[in-house]
């Protein structure tokens, strides 16, 4: 649209003088090129940690995720976006990346269950790749939290399964793909067909799940899925 207007008002100058009645010949008025606006780049932060230091280089980074791995902490910004082409091949900088931004769905609000997307690698040790080792029964059990900064705070969450699903048999279960679960149990046992690791007797105690979702590499719409809960809520100092 905004080209068919700038089309239309370059015609309208260039019969202006005949629709005038001017008998001269019409001459073209000289080209005069502007210099683009600078673009405004994102401001360098040496090395964020905290949610507020990551929206400094992008405004729309909604949640900060640290991991404990083997003793290296992973600290991956989680963009909140409605325009997921935004993010697929974008990094938070909004630069092209085969490895793209973590990301969720924006919302009005934090969801029941907040669904984290992230891409995996075989080659490439970022965003979600490393969660492919939860598949390890040793480290599933030595590296049980995560934490998730937000808006409302820091929790800390607990992760209690890691599934596996093809999301090419329309028979497979997706309520973990639900913002608001009608029933968190009735969820939890959904998902019991799937699972490689489980942990029992951990349920939702109404701070909410926290989902992370990633490519199953040896499957063709293959997806890895760990599912924790929230607790120990404290407030952002």
């Amino acid at each position: 649209m905004k080209r068919l207007i700038t089309a239309a008002g370059m015609l309208l100058l260039f019969f202006l003088p005949l629709l005038a009645g001017s008998d001269e010949q019409v001459q073209a008025e000289p080209v005069i090129e502007v210099p683009a606006e600078k673009e405004t780049l994102p401001e360098t932060v040496e090395e964020p940690e905290t949610l507020g230091d990551f929206r400094k280089i992008n405004a729309r980074i909604g949640y900060v995720l640290k991991f404990e791995d083997d003793g290296r902490e992973r600290i991956i910004p989680v963009v909140s976006t409605a325009d997921f082409d935004s993010v697929f091949r974008k990094n938070i900088y909004g630069e092209e990346d085969s490895m793209g931004s973590v990301f969720c769905d924006e919302g009005p609000y934090e969801p029941a269950n907040l669904v984290i997307y992230g891409h995996a690698s075989r080659t490439k040790d970022r965003c979600f790749s490393f969660l492919q080792k939860l598949a390890d029964r040793s480290y599933y059990e030595s590296h049980p939290y995560f934490t998730l900064e937000s808006e409302n705070g820091k929790s800390l969450c607990r992760i209690v399964s890691f599934g596996r699903y093809d999301l090419e048999d329309e028979s497979t279960y997706l309520g973990w793909a639900e913002p608001a679960p009608c029933d968190v149990r009735e969820m939890f046992s959904g998902t019991v067909p799937y699972l490689l690791e489980h942990t029992q007797g951990i349920t939702d105690a109404g701070n909410g799940i926290v989902t992370l979702v990633t490519c199953d590499l040896d499957m063709q719409d293959g997806r890895y899925v760990v599912q924790a809960v929230r607790s120990d809520y404290e407030s952002i100092p």
